[in-house]
């Protein structure tokens, strides 16, 4: 509620979830609230998005993002080739 970047973000990360269907999936968090998950996962910035595959670590974006360079970064950490 409190993150000004969170908020930012939203757009780009709701359009994200449309793009990138199939290949990733996108879930929120309040680190305030979940702070028992947010510690072991290492959160200490935010907005962190933490991409999972096969239910392990394999990239993580920290902080504000235009969408180009948002996209880019989800894009790299997947394997996807230039579009």
């Amino acid at each position: 509620a409190w993150c000004r970047y969170c908020k930012v973000m939203l757009p780009t990360v709701e359009a994200a979830t449309e793009d990138f269907k199939g290949q990733m999936s996108f879930v929120s968090m309040d680190i305030d609230e979940m702070e028992n998950l947010a510690e072991p996962l290492g959160l200490v910035g935010v907005p962190t998005y933490l991409i999972f595959k096969d239910g392990r670590e394999v990239g993580r974006i920290i902080g504000y993002n235009q969408k180009k360079t948002f996209y880019d970064e989800v894009d790299k950490i997947l394997g996807n080739k230039e579009k």
